[in-house]
């Protein structure tokens, strides 16, 4: 496992291929259990799709209402990817965003997403995880005795 200044050091290093630099900022919570947006924002801001998209998983590891400021512009990201991405880090902070038209959409292209992949395992658990995250337990207890 690398350390957190060699994390920054390949995410910054524009001389690499975006993909090595995206995937080193995919894995920063191997690396580290917080981060300030201002280490993120230049990513969550950046032309290239893979950082934008990678920067909202990292994301995770802000504060919660600095995760809101920085993700909130990714919610109209032209690629969809990025704002389920966003969705997903962000789930647990509907109550800040509450009547935001595209954090709406964002959750409905989560969902649809999920419903979508529910033919393999992961689907059901990651609808499970957005469930859990809005605390739906009985809905979620509900589905189960469905499929059961």
């Amino acid at each position: 496992m690398i350390g957190l200044e060699q994390h920054l050091a390949i995410m910054a290093d524009e001389l690499l291929p975006v993909i090595t630099r995206a995937t080193a900022l995919q894995l920063l919570n191997h690396t580290t259990q917080l981060m300030t947006s201002v280490i993120l924002a230049k990513y969550a801001n950046h032309q290239e799709p893979l950082l934008r998209l990678a920067s909202a998983s990292a994301a995770s590891l802000v504060m919660a209402n600095d995760r809101v400021d920085l993700l909130k512009p990714l919610l109209a990201d032209k690629y969809k990817a990025t704002r389920v991405a966003v969705e997903i880090t962000m789930v647990s902070n509907e109550a800040l965003l509450t009547g935001n038209e595209l954090y709406i959409k964002a959750f409905i292209e989560l969902t649809q997403s999920n419903e979508l992949t529910s033919w393999r395992g992961e689907g059901h658990l990651n609808q499970g995880v957005v469930e859990m995250a809005k605390k739906q337990f009985i809905r979620s207890r509900e589905k189960l005795s469905i499929a059961n």
